[in-house]
């Protein structure tokens, strides 16, 4: 396969990667919430993750109503 043909995958991949840590940052009154949201030309979902003392300790996909939102 040439590059040409290969290149919009890989500039996806890299996009992916470069949206995969970017967190948008919710206050919360137990624990800070970070939205995560992940390149949907990946094929991922748009997930919420809970993260307590820089460690993922819940990961769930975003309901409809939040997505909303």
């Amino acid at each position: 396969m040439l590059l040409r043909e290969r290149l919009p995958q890989l500039v996806d991949l890299t996009l992916f990667l470069l949206f995969r840590f970017v967190y948008i940052r919710e206050q919360c009154r137990i624990q800070d919430r970070f939205i995560l949201f992940q390149i949907t030309l990946s094929k991922v979902p748009i997930q919420c993750v809970t993260i307590l003392h820089n460690k993922v300790i819940h990961q769930r996909p975003l309901s409809y109503r939040e997505r909303i939102r």
